[in-house]
């Protein structure tokens, strides 16, 4: 893991490891970071210091992936099978580690999930055996599930603007590439951007104002 700034000058090495690192995230106070490495969910001091590992697979067969913080509460959203390991579900766990929470029953969860900015809402999409995907929003307690939109592609990568007002989201295309998507969350009007190649993993700048 690399520390970086926006101009892309000082570039310094945070931590070093031989297994993958991924889902990298700050959180909303900017006090620790919290990161996946091999299906497991750690959280660390900004200088990676202090490792604390919040939980761990009972199995081999069990895995935690996409951990997100909540913004407004001291909550982690991640995906599991922790109860079925043919079955990925969102779950919900305070900061320690404790009290986790199946969130969701669908069992069809596909990668990345994201919090609404108010915290009420985590925006995630599914696959179904019909190839089938739906993007979908499920409550913070697991009670209410809102469909947003359906496609006849895999859509994934959901990921929520600061006012809460659109999420983009990818889809996959022809041929093994990929495209990103902008849904207007009040009218569900999706516009698909211009950009060639086939970008991975869009996030919205702070202001909004970038992709």
């Amino acid at each position: 893991i690399y520390a970086i700034r926006p101009t892309g000058t000082d570039l310094h090495l945070l931590l070093e490891n031989h297994v993958p690192i991924t889902s990298l995230e700050l959180s909303p106070d900017n006090q620790y970071f919290l990161f996946t490495r091999a299906d497991v969910i750690y959280v660390t001091t900004p200088r990676f210091t202090e490792l604390q590992t919040l939980v761990l697979p009972e199995t081999t067969l069990n895995y935690y992936r996409f951990p997100v913080w909540s913004p407004i509460e001291n909550k982690i959203a991640f995906v599991s099978n922790d109860e079925d390991v043919n079955r990925r579900d969102i779950y919900q766990m305070n900061v320690d580690g404790s009290n986790m929470l199946r969130l969701s029953h669908d069992g069809e969860i596909v990668d990345k999930i994201d919090w609404s900015p108010n915290g009420e809402w985590i925006a995630y999409t599914t696959m179904s055996s019909d190839r089938f995907s739906r993007l979908e929003m499920i409550n913070k307690n697991g009670t209410e599930t809102r469909q947003i939109a359906d496609f006849d592609k895999l859509a994934f990568s959901p990921s929520w603007s600061s006012d809460g007002s659109k999420i983009l989201f990818q889809i996959m295309e022809a041929a093994g590439t990929s495209s990103i998507n902008v849904i207007d969350t009040r009218t569900n009007h999706i516009e698909k951007l211009d950009i060639t190649g086939s970008p991975t993993s869009p996030g919205w700048s702070p202001n909004d104002n970038q992709i």
